[in-house]
């Protein structure tokens, strides 16, 4: 859009260009931010998985009844879709899908 304001002669070639560089620097900071948000996110979910390695590694012998607190640290959120298909997230972000 810019471009064609100059083109046109509406825009003035300093304030073109003045815009050009403002544009591009907070292209440049979303940029650097949304990188940022990504690589916190995956660490985020790298030291989930791992809490949840380390939780299930610690079970010396199945389990021969349910146990909540054990379900809590696992299981983040449980969905079930209108096709019948239950939908597990675990911590981690992990989703496992089954027909039920």
């Amino acid at each position: 859009m810019l471009e064609q304001l100059r083109s046109k002669g509406y825009l003035a070639a300093e304030v073109h260009q003045a815009q050009v560089r403002e544009i591009s620097n907070q292209l440049a900071k979303l940029k650097k931010e949304r990188q940022n948000a990504l690589e916190s996110h995956i660490i985020r979910m790298l030291e989930d998985v791992k809490h949840l390695k380390t939780t299930l590694d610690e079970l010396e012998e199945p389990l021969e009844s349910f146990d909540e607190k054990l379900f809590l640290e696992i299981v983040k959120e449980i969905s079930i879709n209108r096709h019948d298909e239950m939908t597990i997230t675990v911590h981690g972000g992990l989703k496992f899908t089954e027909l039920i």
